[in-house]
């Protein structure tokens, strides 16, 4: 029987061998196919893969720094695999596993897919992918490995404690279990003696700001310890770029507050200095965040917002859940007093929420495709006497530019309809409460009667197309209608989406990076 095993492991060995030497590599990666995936999660308990197309911007930007994790990894002789797949021509595995955009990274554990929320540079990749195929909390036995830990994670969440039997290091496990972050313990006084630090106690180190964070708080309260941790594992405050967005907006805390301004200003140090003060109250509740409005990139975020570089420095908070409030200070004042009170009115929840809104123009009605603000919306595509549908467009989406031939011709079909509107509204300018706006050109269908649920097209987007669906959608007799209109010849944006349209402001291909 001992001899049998040892024959049927030498074979798996041998199997597994022969498995790898079919995967291709590229600078440490896997190069994963429609063919090899399935059975490179078979072999492999913990796989990080990568979908990704030749084009994306974002995909680039990631390549060194996924090739320099793969390589980190396997010097430290991890478990964890790291695989890309060109999503543009594997295309059976991407459908499966619902690839929308890219680069979308999916963690797999034993086949299992998840979700990747971490960060995009190799020490952000290398210290999630650890956290979830190791031990939680790590150990850290001896003076040697802590630091070894230390160093080689940005941030890191060290537990102190006497024993595994305490109430406190409990309490320690079951935060680490249900965070993001490296969690390391250790019982060693030794390690607590090199440290500088007196058992029990947590200390968040990172390689940024202070790099040192000692709790303070209770030990048994694993909803304060989850806080400090969070809080201190982000810059005091952090400058918005496409690296950092990953960090931004996969992370826990969704209060942020923005600070818009010229970085070259003269005041841009004394301003910095007093929103830094503010930030100091908010860790781990709201993440205090810069933007340079002299970079071209921030302009999408600006539009989002609403602002002009003329209306800067100015600062806003937005809460990014699905309903992505806003929120607007009552003043113009930029000293840490008035930065403090709007923060803290945000978290006490007295602050109402902003939207956005355009002037209702004179002639709003004056073509076929009626125009709709912030202002006049609600009087009109919530007419309960009329069925109205409306696309909610932004000037620079290329997709809302191919669809107006088609859209002013349907339009133009049901103009003497008094029953049927045809709308349009500019939703970089304009906001309606209850209604969020994720990708362009959106169109929904606000039914005629009192309190009726609106409906999201789903049609073709030819004339034909949206001529039948409204026709099945409200009951009213289709008009006829001449030859299909040709599409605009605007160039439609990279949304790696098939019949998809342009994501949020900042989205170039398909990383639905969100603000």
């Amino acid at each position: 029987m001992e001899h049998g095993s040892a024959v049927r492991v030498s074979l798996c060995a041998a199997l597994c061998a022969a498995a790898y030497a079919a995967v291709e590599t590229d600078e440490g990666v896997y190069v994963g196919t429609d063919d090899n995936f399935a059975e490179f999660l078979e072999t492999n308990e913990y796989v990080l893969a990568e979908f990704y197309a030749p084009w994306c911007g974002h995909c680039k930007q990631l390549a060194p720094e996924y090739a320099q994790a793969a390589q980190d990894l396997a010097a430290a002789s991890s478990p964890v695999k790291l695989m890309k797949l060109d999503a543009t021509t594997q295309t059976k595995t991407a459908e499966q596993f619902e690839v929308q955009g890219y680069p979308t990274l999916k963690w797999f554990k034993n086949g299992q897919a998840a979700e990747f929320s971490g960060g995009r540079t190799a020490a952000d990749i290398v210290s999630w992918v650890n956290k979830k195929s190791g031990p939680v909390p790590m150990p850290a036995g001896s003076v040697d490995e802590a630091k070894s830990i230390q160093e080689s994670n940005p941030v890191s969440v060290f537990g102190f404690f006497e024993s595994a039997e305490t109430d406190e290091y409990k309490h320690f496990a079951l935060t680490a279990e249900a965070s993001e972050l490296t969690y390391v313990v250790t019982f060693s006084a030794a390690v607590a003696t090199e440290f500088g630090v007196t058992m029990p106690k947590i200390v968040v180190y990172t390689d940024f700001d202070d790099k040192v964070f000692e709790y303070d708080g209770d030990l048994l309260d694993q909803t304060a310890i989850n806080n400090f941790a969070i809080g201190s594992s982000l810059p005091l405050i952090m400058e918005f770029t496409e690296e950092a967005a990953p960090k931004i907006f996969g992370g826990e805390v969704k209060s942020h507050f923005l600070f818009f301004q010229k970085f070259s200003d003269d005041s841009w140090n004394t301003n910095k200095a007093a929103f830094s003060e503010v930030a100091k109250d908010y860790r781990g509740k709201v993440l205090f965040i810069t933007l340079d409005v002299d970079k071209a990139d921030n302009g999408r975020i600006m539009e989002f917002f609403g602002l002009k570089a003329e209306e800067t420095p100015t600062y806003r908070i937005i809460n990014v859940t699905s309903d992505m409030e806003k929120f607007s200070p009552p003043t113009a004042d930029l000293s840490a007093e008035a930065i403090g009170a709007f923060a803290k009115n945000y978290v006490s929840g007295t602050v109402e929420k902003h939207l956005m809104s355009e002037p209702e123009s004179d002639d709003w009605d004056a073509n076929p495709v009626k125009v709709l603000t912030g202002s006049n919306f609600e009087r009109v595509a919530l007419d309960p006497t009329k069925d109205v549908l409306v696309e909610f467009y932004a000037p620079w989406c290329g997709h809302c530019k191919q669809l107006v031939p088609i859209y002013d011709k349907l339009a133009e079909a049901y103009e003497s309809n008094e029953n049927v509107v045809i709308a349009k509204m500019d939703s970089t300018a304009n906001e309606v409460s209850g209604i969020t706006i994720e990708s362009f050109p959106t169109l929904k269908l606000f039914p005629k009667g009192e309190g009726a649920d609106v409906v999201d097209h789903d049609g073709e987007r030819t004339l034909k197309g949206f001529v039948d669906w409204l026709a099945e959608k409200t009951g009213t007799a289709a008009p006829e209608v001449g030859d299909e209109p040709d599409a605009g010849d605007a160039e439609a944006g990279e949304d790696g989406a098939e019949g998809g349209g342009d994501g949020p402001p900042e989205d170039k291909d398909g990383s639905h990076d969100e603000l």
